[in-house]
């Protein structure tokens, strides 16, 4: 990857790493599984370690999706031999959506920042091809819109998408919302536990370990039964996860901050959030939050009109007056 790329000092000094799969898919390998642990996993085990004043062999949990690669007997054996003190723990398959922290909340924003990036750099190369493209003012010939093309060359892609993605680590890298991802994977018919720290080490967790063996002997019996070269206990048919939770596609208009924002406190200064009947994050504005009125999402349209009364005309009279309800800083942030 070019040296020029936008942001790639940035993302260099962040410790992101660019390497090719080798493979026509972006699925995981041997390989890049193994770089991965080596260059990114085990430096984040060390300094953690360190800042907590923790011996060098202290036990580490990794959580990781089921795919094949991940659970492969060649994968796990070369952990226990060159990685002995990280434990892998595997989420079940079709359960990312409820018991991983990324798929939980961290990755909805950070997909919605790439898109929001992605999308920002098209309207800049479009404006500025209309912007070359203009006839002079004298000319009678129309206008040809089809000569507009797009570059989607690899390399332009390639080297934008640093910027993306430098972008994207930069709204979601905040320890607030990265612990709110974890307090939020839970199970809706046992929400009193969750994967947060203060939930995984509190007197109620460690009372239900304690009476695990009375409480669930079948459960305890398999437990007792692993070794650490069994094979890893994947329930749902022991299946790879077929990543069932929804893709969301937040509105594009509300901005990545204020989207992390909204999903760690549920509230949002400047205006209001609304939901539409897909789950998707839509902006609503604070008079029609406190109503109860329907979000109207046609809202990229700042000539939009909207039906107000006007009482000296008489009963049924609308006059048509421009929506104000997404103008100023807060969204036109993107």
């Amino acid at each position: 990857m070019d040296s020029n790329a936008e942001y790639w000092s940035k993302a260099q000094a962040f410790g992101f790493r660019f390497e090719s799969s080798g493979t026509e898919t972006y699925w995981s390998t041997m390989d890049t599984m193994k770089s991965y642990v080596n260059h990114i996993l085990v430096p984040y085990f060390a300094k953690a370690r360190a800042e907590h004043r923790d011996p060098e062999d202290q036990l580490a949990i990794w959580q990781i999706d089921a795919w094949s690669v991940h659970r492969s007997a060649e994968f796990r054996q070369w952990m226990k031999k060159k990685h002995p003190t990280i434990q892998l723990e595997y989420v079940p398959g079709g359960c990312t959506g409820i018991w991983q922290p990324c798929n939980v909340g961290i990755q909805r924003v950070l997909k919605h920042e790439l898109r929001c990036a992605s999308r920002a750099d098209v309207i800049a190369e479009a404006l500025q091809l209309l912007d070359d493209s203009k006839k002079p003012s004298n000319s009678s010939e129309p206008f040809d819109v089809s000569a507009i093309q797009l570059n989607k060359r690899f390399k332009v892609l390639r080297d934008r998408s640093v910027a993306w993605i430098t972008k994207a680590y930069n709204v979601i890298n905040k320890p607030e919302f990265v612990r709110k991802a974890f307090e939020n994977s839970q199970l809706e018919d046992n929400p009193q536990f969750n994967l947060s720290h203060a939930s995984l080490t509190s007197p109620a967790a460690l009372q239900a370990l304690k009476g695990l063996p009375k409480t669930d002997p079948e459960l305890w019996a398999e437990l007792m039964q692993l070794s650490p070269e069994s094979e890893p206990i994947i329930h749902r048919g022991d299946r790879e996860d077929k990543a069932e939770e929804q893709d969301f596609e937040d509105d594009l208009a509300i901005p990545s901050s204020a989207l992390r924002e909204h999903l760690t406190n549920s509230t949002i200064a400047g205006g209001g959030l609304g939901h539409d009947e897909k789950g998707n994050i839509i902006p609503v504005s604070m008079a029609e939050s406190l109503d109860d009125e329907a979000a109207d999402t046609n809202h990229e349209f700042t000539d939009a009109v909207e039906d107000v009364p006007e009482p000296e005309c008489g009963r049924g009279h609308r006059k048509r007056v421009q929506v104000k309800k997404y103008a100023g800083e807060f969204w036109e942030a993107h």
